[in-house]
């Protein structure tokens, strides 16, 4: 079962992304224009590294003047050690697109990864963080909120399907945090995201 398949199966539970090509740039505005008129279909992931193409190359930069243009989001697969989405190369794109929310996805990843997400949070209103699938973040829960200057904009991840769910949403519930901010990082957080990030 595919994405769309998904969300049309179960509309009150699945929300998806468009994933785009920054080689063929030609080709994302017809995604967009497909899938977007599914309410469920919310903004557009990125993965620089398995696309090998830099996170602040030209195709990624006209598929974020697309998002500027249509609204929803960016969820950017990030990782310190990767030649093509760590975090600096994040901080271009950020700077250039201060009207388009971007997730980091896993928060850089690696411990200094890590640092320097929460460092480009803490600058920029228009970029979240994710505590998804890696011991770094999702044992740093409680450091990651104390370190954030707005921790209302931590979401929980799960990187499902190389994942088990349990596996991160454990992390959260039996984690040192109070049961006010579990509940906006499992879910009241990310409704803020979406709030703020209406597709035109």
């Amino acid at each position: 079962m595919d994405t769309l398949q998904a969300a049309e199966r179960y509309p009150e539970h699945v929300l998806g992304y468009v994933a785009l090509n920054p080689h063929k740039p030609e080709e994302a505005e017809r995604e967009i224009k497909a899938y977007y008129p599914y309410r469920q279909f919310v903004g557009v992931k990125i993965h620089p590294g398995a696309m090998q193409a830099k996170a602040n190359c030209g195709g990624y930069r006209r598929i974020f003047e697309l998002v500027r243009q249509y609204g929803g989001y960016v969820l950017v697969h990030t990782w310190e050690a990767c030649p093509y989405s760590n975090i600096d190369l994040c901080e271009d794109i950020i700077k250039d697109f201060p009207d388009v929310n971007f997730v980091l996805g896993h928060s850089g990843g690696t411990v200094d990864g890590v640092k320097k997400a929460i460092h480009l949070a803490n600058r920029f209103s228009h970029v979240y963080l994710d505590c998804c699938g890696f011991d770094v973040t999702e044992h740093a829960l409680p450091e990651m909120v104390e370190q954030m200057r707005d921790p209302e904009r931590l979401l929980y991840g799960s990187d499902y399907p190389f994942h088990d769910l349990r596996y991160g949403l454990t992390r959260v519930l039996f984690s040192d945090l109070d049961d006010d901010m579990k509940q906006k990082i499992l879910s009241a957080n990310a409704q803020t995201l979406l709030d703020r990030s209406q597709k035109r």
